[in-house]
């Protein structure tokens, strides 16, 4: 039976107007030190719930924070959905949940049904390039915080890794082991704003490194195993010349790249050093482990509400970057390139 204001204030033999001051922190003058800790050890002892609709009655607001993501089933966003969950209940606010299909370029739908539901703000993972209902509902004064991503279109606050950078460290990894053939797998098509940083960082690597970017060596893929299993075939098909690493935007992709070698005999790392990004925790527990670059997602979700927060509340947040890690294991090996066997012959059309 859940516990009410009356019951807490009949066990703590105050009045019901007293544990609400209590609570709401209101009228802070007219309640004893002695009586506000009675009440607070009443209400930690009964473990009472407020009721969250009747405080948002009272003070006009729901409590509520929107989160519009991608999709749930999978780990990455269930590291970054914790974070969120863990600083909204910290700071006593419920979590609404709203997802769409991966479709770039369309309205999100999701973000108006938040916005119906009465949230005071919304945590937005948009992949979209040029976001119109984001930048509508932040016209509308709608406090919006963007994470994972970073539009330039949208005058919203972020929280982000630093992607260039990632992608730049994982490539400039690849280059310290003596590869100068690598390819890229990456989710870039559609000017997908997180997969053009990543490519931008492995091209800048190459670059800074004297090598010229082979463009048959980029290869479209799109966050999933799937796309990762069939960028790898593609790479298959159409490259020239030998090929003795792959970097790809994400552990997704790189399991499906590691996968569609594993059909097609060509051995990671003994032939093939392959890195991903995101750092999933599948990743750590692959028969070769895979070399990735981290994410530190329950701490994005977290800085995200920060940043939300602050907006509700009427103060402006700077733009939040982390650093990326490369967290390296098995699947670069530790040989160089020339004591590799001769992939040329497998990767050649």
């Amino acid at each position: 039976m859940r516990v009410t204001l009356s019951d807490v204030a009949r066990e703590a033999g105050v009045s019901v107007v007293t544990v609400s001051r209590v609570i709401n922190d209101t009228y802070p003058e007219k309640v004893s030190e002695k009586t506000r800790q009675k009440v607070l050890e009443t209400v930690a002892r009964m473990n009472y719930k407020p009721n969250v609709m009747a405080r948002g009655l009272q003070k006009g607001r729901t409590f509520l924070i929107g989160v519009a993501i991608v999709r749930v089933a999978d780990s990455f966003f269930g590291e970054i959905l914790q974070g969120i969950h863990d600083a909204a209940a910290a700071a006593d606010l419920g979590v609404l949940l709203g997802t769409r299909r991966l479709d770039i370029g369309k309205d999100e739908s999701a973000l108006r049904e938040l916005q119906s539901r009465g949230v005071e703000g919304i945590i937005y993972y948009g992949t979209t390039q040029d976001p119109q209902t984001a930048k509508y509902l932040v016209a509308e004064g709608l406090p919006l915080v963007q994470l994972c991503n970073s539009h330039t279109k949208l005058d919203a606050p972020y929280v982000v890794v630093d992607h260039f950078r990632g992608a730049y460290q994982a490539t400039e990894y690849l280059l310290t082991l003596g590869h100068k053939r690598i390819a890229h797998i990456g989710a870039y098509q559609e000017r997908d704003p997180q997969g053009l940083m990543r490519l931008a960082g492995y091209r800048a690597a190459l670059q800074d490194h004297g090598i010229e970017v082979d463009e048959s060596l980029v290869v479209p893929g799109g966050w999933t195993w799937e796309s990762g299993y069939r960028a790898m075939h593609q790479l298959y098909r159409q490259c020239q010349g030998k090929v003795t690493a792959i970097f790809a935007s994400s552990d997704f992709e790189a399991v499906g790249a590691m996968r569609a070698c594993q059909e097609m005999g060509i051995k990671v790392p003994d032939d093939i050093a392959l890195i991903g990004f995101d750092d999933l925790p599948f990743s750590a527990w692959l028969d070769i482990p895979l070399t990735t670059v981290a994410q530190p997602k329950e701490a994005m979700g977290q800085a995200a509400v920060k940043s939300l927060i602050d907006l509700i509340e009427g103060r402006s947040t700077p733009n939040v970057m982390f650093e990326p890690e490369l967290i390296v294991r098995r699947s670069c090996g530790g040989k160089s390139p020339s004591q590799k066997s001769e992939v040329g012959n497998l990767l050649s059309t």
